[in-house]
């Protein structure tokens, strides 16, 4: 009876926690990636449904406990309920992770993951035709087999999780404090929601079938977790998809006027060295030419310098690959320039004066940590 009632309270308070955690993210949803926001919002769906299927499964459905022939339907219906629902929500996870380290979904590991739901719902497929039978040795083995599979999934999905979280970790190293704190919690919160799942079910499925609200209770725990690193800065969303490493205003002359770093910096090639090299690349192609050139992308293998220009300097961003996020942060760069000195536009033509741009980055280049 103890363990009942804890069983009641843990299903019932994470519910509650579920659905406080998508009123946290529609709060917030003016975050700039709303595919983010709705692989998160799908996630916790997802596992609500599962608990709420789980719980009706187990307090009104007891099938392993009373293997009574006459509750194979209903069992079978939430069954499959329960297990699509977890199934789905660990898909929907793994996307948002893959999101934090590359601008498109890993349609291999992810095809994985559907197939393997996908033969999960069709051996419930199965059941439902073998339930009305009442062949409980054969009603069995599907479920047997059912199992293995949910194992399999379960471990395929922890390596894909652990490999895009341990990128992350590598690639985002010693960024800043602020950023290397936001990724360990974040890193700690999926982990803690995930790895735990598979000992718990089976330690429930042999000793008391009540100890899966722990798997509810920690997979929600680690849910909040993580919607809260999402939420209370979400920048971390960007900084490897975008690839950002540098960005200088550079006068038409060819003078270095600003420059913003948003990785470490070499210190044996100097800013103005950079500008220059670029601003005689121009004046070299515009003499070829006969005319003036205003490229808006230099490429150099697997690296992109993309630029933006007006009368009297030009921006140039150091990235790895293009996105209509960054052409439009350059443009905007642009824009704040020109109105930040409209009452001065002389500054903007005398080369010995650097600009004082921090404001303007700060603001257009907010998604970026430095």
């Amino acid at each position: 009876m103890v363990m009942s009632g804890v069983f009641q309270f843990f299903s019932f308070f994470s519910v509650v926690l579920g659905i406080l955690v998508l009123g946290i993210i529609l709060r917030n949803r003016q975050q700039v990636k709303i595919r983010m926001n709705w692989l998160l919002i799908l996630t916790i769906v997802s596992v609500i449904f599962w608990i709420t299927s789980t719980y009706l499964q187990e307090t009104y459905f007891q099938y392993y406990q009373t293997n009574d022939p006459n509750l194979m339907v209903p069992f079978t219906i939430l069954a499959f309920t329960s297990n699509v629902g977890i199934l789905t929500g660990i898909i929907f996870l793994t996307m948002f992770v893959q999101l934090l380290i590359s601008p498109t979904i890993d349609i291999i590991w992810t095809g994985f993951l559907v197939t393997l739901d996908i033969v999960v719902f069709t051996l419930y497929i199965s059941l439902f035709y073998v339930a009305p039978t009442r062949n409980v040795s054969l009603f069995n083995q599907i479920a047997l087999l059912t199992n293995f599979v949910n194992l399999l999934f379960l471990g395929l999905a922890i390596y894909v999780l652990m490999r895009d979280l341990r990128f992350l970790r590598e690639n985002l190293k010693g960024r800043n404090k602020t950023l290397d704190t936001q990724v360990r919690f974040l890193t700690f919160s999926i982990l803690m929601g995930i790895i735990p799942i598979i000992p718990i079910l089976i330690i429930a499925r042999f000793i008391d079938r009540n100890l899966i609200s722990v798997a509810f209770i920690t997979l929600i725990i680690s849910l909040v977790a993580l919607v809260y690193t999402y939420v209370i800065d979400p920048r971390i969303v960007f900084v490897l998809p975008e690839r950002i490493e540098k960005v200088i205003v550079v006068g038409h002359d060819g003078v270095l006027r600003h420059e913003k770093n948003f990785v470490k910096p070499n210190d044996n090639l100097p800013p103005s060295l950079i500008s220059g090299a670029l601003s005689a690349i121009f004046t070299v192609m515009s003499d070829f030419y006969n005319s003036e050139v205003y490229p808006n992308t230099i490429k150099f293998q697997d690296n992109l310098i993309l630029l933006e220009w007006s009368d009297t300097f030009f921006v140039a961003a150091f990235v790895k690959r293009e996105s209509t996020l960054l052409r439009s942060s350059l443009k905007n760069t642009v824009t704040e320039i020109i109105k930040k000195y409209a009452r001065t536009p002389e500054i903007l033509v005398k080369s010995y004066q650097g600009l004082d741009l921090s404001d303007i980055f700060n603001e257009t280049f907010y998604f970026v940590y430095a």
